[in-house]
């Protein structure tokens, strides 16, 4: 069954709906009668109660605008980590892949692969570094090089 991501999260939360819909009937209340409300008492004439009422109703307006456009660019920003942290991984499991491979050119693009990544990504350095140092270690020669003498 092929679950859309509203169907998931309904399926979580069986109430947000109904949340979401009470909040936004509250928003235009507020932004509707609010303005009204803060004007009752006033003792004005009839045009200058509806210009503040209407400033009133502008600057809530406004200020609930401002409040949507900071949750999308805050959601827009997580969304953007968490690809990007997507992308790292890929990359990573690409390049250890890389170092598994029996030719020496694609063992040598999966290390510089891996040294990129931990230039990119901070979090990442010391786990390449384990992950290299472990690969050395592995696939160093057991036997001690021998240095050639000259003799004279």
């Amino acid at each position: 069954m092929n679950e859309t991501r509203f169907q998931r999260l309904y399926a979580r939360f069986p109430f947000v709906g109904i949340t979401v819909g009470l909040g936004i009937g509250l928003l235009v209340a507020l932004l509707w009668q609010g303005p009204e409300w803060f004007v009752a008492g006033a003792q004005l004439s009839d045009k200058e109660r509806l210009e503040l009422i209407d400033k009133a109703r502008g600057t809530l307006a406004q200020i609930f605008a401002g409040s949507g456009i900071a949750v999308g660019l805050y959601f827009t920003w997580r969304n953007l980590t968490v690809a990007r942290e997507g992308q790292i991984t890929e990359r990573f499991t690409r390049a250890i892949d890389q170092l598994g491979s029996d030719r020496l050119e694609i063992r040598l693009g999966g290390i510089y692969a891996l040294e990129r990544i931990a230039r990119d990504s901070a979090k990442d350095h010391w786990p390449i570094m384990e992950v290299l140092t472990a690969f050395v270690r592995e696939h160093a020669s057991s036997a001690a090089p021998t240095l050639e003498t000259s003799s004279q």
